[in-house]
């Protein structure tokens, strides 16, 4: 008789935990939201954690498209560099007008994060990000 009392308590708390339709959809969007809002972020903590631990070298670009937005033109470079005799590659990408004049073949200035060397990004980016200026505040 207990058995039946108990599994009847555990369907009706069962019945409790179920949400309706909306409230499925409203977590949903509010999951759909988070998620959006990390993956807006995550340049941002990348290029802030490049400003406070990363390390300058020189990188080779051996890629560039040009495209075209809606606030004008783009530059989209590949670049690569090394560490300890280890090829590494990277890209970034402007929209500044003085970039476009940038050639496969040229040096540019690459920040990457010594105990994770994948983790790259040009300096400039890092640098326009403001998070070289805001790391600053953390040295």
């Amino acid at each position: 008789m207990k058995n039946i009392k108990n599994k009847n308590k555990s369907k009706q708390k069962l019945k409790l935990k179920k949400l309706t339709k909306s409230q499925r959809h409203t977590l949903l969007i509010l999951a759909v939201m988070i998620y959006l809002f990390v993956r807006c972020l995550e340049y941002d903590v990348i290029r802030f954690r490049l400003a406070i631990n990363g390390e300058i070298t020189s990188g080779i670009i051996y890629e560039k498209k040009t495209w075209h937005g809606k606030g004008g033109q783009r530059y989209n470079y590949k670049y690569k560099f090394y560490v300890d005799g280890n090829m590494y590659t990277g890209e970034t990408v402007y929209a500044d007008k003085p970039y476009k004049d940038t050639r496969i073949g040229d040096t540019i200035p690459v920040m990457y994060l010594p105990h994770k060397r994948e983790i790259t990004d040009s300096y400039n980016a890092v640098a326009r990000s403001g998070g070289i200026s805001f790391a600053k505040l953390f040295k």
